[in-house]
């Protein structure tokens, strides 16, 4: 899970400067930065993607030095995990190696169509956290804190054992959408699901990590968008994994606005070597 690895990659990095350069405390969020872009890393497999993260999430800005100690911290995170992984039998890459459909010039509307429904996607979904929290906030304003808590985890609870499709991280609803299809119906259900119970743990700071439940539900997305192109258009069922791939970028891209981590994310963990033009597009948009 890569919310819990930045996490204690980032704890590593203040422990380490608290251990080894307490005279030197202006390198705290540095090493910070260094030990979350490596819990990133080794969560996501995507080390190139690790390194722009510290640049367009955790600071949000470049500079020589935070290039430096992200890049570092990777290498050696990576290659511990490429020497300890094999022992221990441990899949260290997020997505499996995938068959991605190659894109024409001719299918170019496809990302723009994916770029343009996510990012209005994104405008609704923070619109609704607005919504979300206001409830959490100030209608239940007055109730204590493990009351809202509990309220979150019985909700779970029972949505759960309805469908595990539900709850969870989404890294298996992501990996059983490339797989097969679901009837619209489904995925409209689960994404406002998933969506009300992320934004409801998120506005009681009990979230373990927020990038793969935010990934899944751009992946329903996705998914409810190929099956109506596919009932309207006759869209062949072959564009499947790929209309999934531009979803997951256009959500980095979109909701994360992370856009430059989205192309490269898309190259080194979904295998769209052959589309990265339209990676762009759909990112851009």
């Amino acid at each position: 899970n890569e919310g819990p690895s930045v996490q204690m990659g980032t704890a590593i990095g203040r422990g380490s400067v608290y251990s080894f350069a307490k005279k030197h405390r202006a390198w705290d969020r540095y090493a910070m930065t260094g030990g979350a872009c490596a819990g990133f890393a080794v969560a996501t497999g995507a080390p190139i993607s690790g390194i722009m993260f510290s640049i367009e999430e955790a600071h949000q800005r470049i500079s020589p030095m935070i290039v430096i100690v992200s890049a570092t911290s990777v290498m050696f995170a990576c290659f511990t995990t490429e020497l300890i992984a094999p022992l221990l039998r441990v899949n260290a890459y997020l997505f499996p190696q995938m068959q991605i459909l190659s894109l024409s010039l001719k299918d170019i509307w496809l990302p723009v169509v994916i770029g343009l429904a996510v990012g209005l996607f994104a405008v609704v979904f923070l619109k609704y956290y607005r919504i979300v929290n206001r409830f959490f906030k100030k209608k239940l304003g007055k109730v204590p804190h493990y009351y809202k808590i509990f309220f979150v985890f019985a909700a779970t609870l029972v949505l759960g054992l309805c469908s595990y499709y539900f709850i969870s991280t989404g890294h298996e609803l992501i990996l059983t959408l490339f797989e097969e299809q679901l009837p619209i119906y489904l995925l409209l259900l689960i994404l406002l699901v998933r969506s009300t119970l992320t934004l409801s743990a998120n506005s009681n700071s009990i979230t373990g990590g927020i990038f793969l439940p935010i990934l899944a539900l751009g992946v329903v997305l996705a998914a409810i968008l190929g099956g109506t192109l596919e009932t309207l258009f006759g869209l062949g069922g072959e564009y499947h994994s790929v209309l999934l791939a531009l979803g997951i970028a256009a959500c980095i891209a979109g909701m994360m606005k992370m856009p430059i981590t989205a192309i490269v994310f898309s190259v080194e963990a979904l295998s769209c070597y052959e589309n990265i033009l339209y990676v762009i597009v759909v990112s851009a948009v």
